[in-house]
């Protein structure tokens, strides 16, 4: 088995959209309410592209840096 090695460059933080996965219709029907972003971007505290609402924390992969 290969070994995966992630970069800082790599998204390794995954959100959802709170409003759009509530009612799982949004404004743009079909568009996908999940994303995932690098440290840097997460810090900017994103919103999602389909309602502008702020992003909700899912889960974050880890790296040996953060070991």
């Amino acid at each position: 088995m290969t070994d995966i090695e992630l970069s800082p460059s790599d998204r390794t933080v995954f959100a959802i959209c709170p409003s759009c996965n509530k009612h799982e219709d949004g404004h743009n029907v079909g568009q996908i309410y999940s994303m995932a972003y690098t440290k840097r971007q997460w810090a900017r505290q994103p919103k999602c592209e389909n309602c502008d609402t702020e992003m909700q924390f899912k889960y974050e992969v880890k790296t040996d840096e953060q070991v």
